[in-house]
């Protein structure tokens, strides 16, 4: 999820129907995810994102946001969201530790 924190400042924009145009922090922090990790950018496409925000995100606002951004997002991506690679968007809780044996 660490990646998807630079687009916290899209949420405003992404859940919001009268906001006309992203904050430029929002188009940074989505030109930085789709260089740095853009499978990441599915689980905007998968409407998991919208489980972290107030309010449903706009899903037109969020598959234009390349557009908007003027962001390419390279076509495999797309591709990749259908498929097991995409990591979790919460990693698995770690297994508890053993309880020692009792005497």
């Amino acid at each position: 999820m660490t990646p998807l924190l630079s687009m916290m400042s899209c949420a405003g924009y992404l859940t919001n129907s009268s906001a006309q145009t992203p904050p430029a922090t929002c188009c940074d922090g989505f030109k930085s995810l789709v260089n740095t990790a853009p499978i990441c950018l599915c689980h905007g496409i998968n409407g998991d994102l919208s489980k972290f925000l107030p309010l449903p995100v706009d899903m037109m606002k969020m598959m234009t946001l390349p557009t908007t951004c003027g962001a390419t997002v390279p076509l495999q991506t797309f591709s990749m969201c259908n498929t097991p690679s995409v990591p979790p968007l919460m990693p698995a809780a770690a297994p508890a530790p053993a309880s020692p044996p009792s005497s």
